[in-house]
């Protein structure tokens, strides 16, 4: 993983060594600690400087956490839709039915309504009473 740390032991070596212009090594220095041996009281810790992999990642810390929780949303979203378009056969047949159904209402009620339509004026009328009035006007009548 990038920009991990890797703490060195005496079997691998760790880092490179530190030199005596380092501002480490002079802490440990100022600190009692003399080149080649060990950190801790018995002298008996790491040898060598901790070793660290650079790392250009610049997220920040809990990002790669959010980012993996995003993307197994985003999974489970996917697998959702993936499941809905398997369905779709069966909901396309229902769409189809129900566009039907509305053409054949629709054609119905204009049926229905072909009865108040006056063809010497080719206008529609909703009601019979406004169908009615039409029919006993004097315009239609004097046609």
């Amino acid at each position: 993983r990038p920009g991990r740390i890797v703490m060195a032991s005496d079997d691998d070596g760790g880092g490179a060594e530190l030199d005596a212009s380092n501002e480490g090594f002079k802490m440990l220095q100022r600190m009692g600690w003399t080149a080649g041996e060990g950190l801790g009281k018995a002298k008996t810790g790491i040898r060598a400087p901790i070793a660290v992999a650079a790392s250009d990642d610049r997220a920040g810390l809990g990002r790669r956490e959010e980012e993996t929780a995003a993307l197994e949303t985003a999974a489970k979203q996917r697998k959702r839709l993936e499941s809905e378009i398997a369905d779709d056969d069966v909901a396309k047949k229902r769409r189809v039915e129900a566009s039907k159904l509305k053409d054949d209402r629709t054609e119905a009620a204009r049926r229905q309504h072909a009865e108040f339509y006056c063809e010497v004026c080719e206008k529609q009328y909703r009601t019979v009473a406004e169908f009615s009035a039409h029919l006993s006007s004097v315009r239609v009548l004097g046609r």
